[in-house]
């Protein structure tokens, strides 16, 4: 199963530390299917987000923007695939911790890797060491930590598709124990297809994200604090029907070329994602055979999404009277019916608080 590594100048191979156990281990030393990628290994294979995985770059990890939410994505793992992560009620498959922290919705899941240290791919299953929503795996994020002295980066970025994106990542001198980093990210992509209606574009989006870490050493005591902030404004994909009912009186035509423009009557409303995050961990050595750990969360979730489907001469066939699957194989105007509009308006509010406490050691 391959494996990505971290090579330095010398041509070898430096060790892989991975906390897929909960803590610091060398990769090769863990009895777990595993993928690993280093900050370097995901900016080398061009993944800026989750959605960048859908090349296939690691092993039975399945990436698949939702339906109509360039913002919500479905993860799956070895087969196993939550069926939409955008509702409330329905658990995840495969779990998400972020720096130990479960997340627990898919809304604003397109994260991006802008301040990350290393992810790894668990397979699952994962209920052990990762809770009852891991049968298909777990997807372990660990961001960086403030590095204790002044470093600053910059990377513009732009394509031919019209996306821009702006990385700004800053560290601060230790100071008594305490060093602090911040980490800014702007993304803006313009969409292809345009409503002449409102002479807005589908698929737009406009991302700003940031994130602030605080860590602070003292004797055998290490507190790490963070908090991140994302806030995604966006209009939603512009979807086309590839299927059409064998009867349908008058059905439009289907190519295989690109639509630029859309012709809906209707306003669409813009779409806003907001995430926010706070992490505080504390860990004691107390020995060198055992550590404890505090792990406490907060996040908070509000979406707002509206999504439509309109209809141009477009009908379907209804069932034959007494015969609920038996159609008529020639259309009339009994035997049809025109297909409405519609529009549909969903408002997400979801706050989780997580504790968690771990004694780490050797028997």
């Amino acid at each position: 199963m391959p494996t990505f590594a971290i090579a330095q100048n010398r041509g070898a191979l430096e060790e892989i530390i991975v906390t897929a156990q909960k803590r610091e281990e060398a990769l090769q030393d863990v009895p777990i299917a595993i993928s690993a990628l280093s900050a370097d290994n995901l900016q080398k294979q061009g993944i800026a987000n989750l959605n960048d995985f859908q090349g296939g770059q690691v092993p039975s990890l399945k990436v698949v923007q939702f339906a109509g939410r360039p913002n919500a994505i479905q993860l799956g793992i070895r087969g196993i695939t939550e069926s939409d992560p955008t509702q409330l009620t329905q658990e995840r498959p495969v779990a998400v911790y972020v720096d130990g922290v479960y997340v627990a919705r898919g809304n604003g899941m397109d994260t991006e890797v802008f301040d990350v240290e290393r992810m790894e791919v668990l397979r699952g299953p994962q209920g052990t060491l990762f809770g009852r929503n891991a049968e298909g795996g777990a997807l372990n994020i660990t961001t960086r930590k403030p590095k204790g002295e002044f470093g600053f980066k910059q990377e513009l970025e732009a394509t031919t598709l019209d996306e821009y994106k702006s990385r700004t990542l800053i560290d601060s001198p230790e100071w008594n124990g305490l060093s602090a980093s911040l980490g800014y990210l702007h993304r803006q992509a313009n969409g292809w297809v345009n409503n002449p209606a409102d002479n807005r574009d589908y698929n737009w989006q406009n991302k700003n994200a940031y994130r602030l870490a605080l860590e602070y050493k003292t004797g055998d005591v290490t507190v790490d604090y963070a908090y991140d902030h994302s806030n995604v404004d966006y209009m939603q994909n512009y979807n086309v029907l590839q299927h059409k009912p064998p009867n349908a009186l008058t059905p439009q035509p289907v190519g295989d070329g690109r639509q630029d423009n859309a012709y809906i009557g209707s306003l669409q409303p813009v779409q806003n994602t907001e995430n926010d995050g706070h992490n505080l961990t504390i860990e004691w050595n107390a020995n060198d055979e055992l550590t404890a750990k505090s792990i406490t969360g907060y996040r908070n979730l509000k979406d707002n999404n509206s999504a439509g489907a309109e209809t141009e001469n477009a009908f379907v066939p209804v069932a034959l009277a007494g015969s609920p699957r038996v159609f008529s194989p020639t259309p009339t105007a009994a035997s049809v019916v025109a297909l409405t509009d519609f529009q549909s308006s969903a408002i997400t509010r979801q706050n989780q608080l997580s504790q968690e406490f771990q004694l780490i050691g050797d028997m």
